[in-house]
């Protein structure tokens, strides 16, 4: 007779992960009343590892993303940047909370690691009864604080001419002049924020910034 075969069982013993994808329209990183989610955008639950997808969603109507029946452990949420409605968007400037996902605060932009086709955040370490009960399901096996902002980007050009008569208007017959270096500083006016030449009919034009005074 062997009696030492036993079962162990935690209560809930299952965690969740989420939650907002939204539009920042002001830039500050913080998802504030007006400013919409943005929905049908492809979100990735990516293992601590930095390559094993273990699951995938797409945003709610209000631009909400879960993840849930997820082990303890280490997790890295991945926004597609190609999904329609993010389209034309960068991700929001980074404030001092964006890096640490794992502070549980609310409604900041955690989108930090970013490249051509995604967002990520940083690793959220998930432990059971270790969640936030403030992030809007009083859930402490759930972590609702994981969020993503996203700023439309602007363009800004458009002409280098020969003034002819120094008027300093585009008047008939005067021509555009090709083949000018224009480079597009920031606001302290001294960093090169981009670079770029004139084409054959003199024009220049800088895109996919973010709003921002150059």
């Amino acid at each position: 007779s062997n009696l030492t075969v036993d079962f162990g069982f935690v209560p809930g013993g299952l965690l969740s992960l989420g939650n907002l994808v939204w539009l920042d329209l002001n830039n500050n990183g913080r998802a504030e009343a007006g400013e919409p989610g943005a929905p049908g955008v492809t979100v990735r639950l990516v293992a601590a590892n930095g390559t094993t997808v273990l699951s995938s969603t797409t945003t709610s109507a209000t631009g909400h993303y879960l993840f849930t029946s997820l082990p303890a452990g280490s997790y890295i949420v991945e926004v597609d940047r190609t999904s329609s409605a993010i389209t034309g968007y960068l991700s929001s400037t980074d404030i001092t909370t964006s890096a640490n996902p794992d502070n549980d605060e609310d409604n900041d932009d955690n989108g930090v690691l970013i490249t051509a086709t995604t967002v990520r955040s940083n690793p959220v370490t998930l432990t059971l009864f270790g969640e936030p009960i403030t992030d809007g399901d009083a859930d402490p096996n759930s972590n609702l604080s994981v969020d993503f902002g996203f700023v439309r980007t602007v363009s800004l050009g458009n002409l280098v001419w020969v003034d002819d008569n120094n008027n300093a208007l585009v008047d008939a017959g005067e021509a555009g002049r090709a083949d000018v270096t224009v480079r597009l500083l920031g606001a302290d006016c001294a960093t090169v924020v981009a670079s770029t030449t004139t084409n054959a009919d003199g024009n220049y034009l800088f895109g996919g910034l973010l709003p921002g005074t150059y």
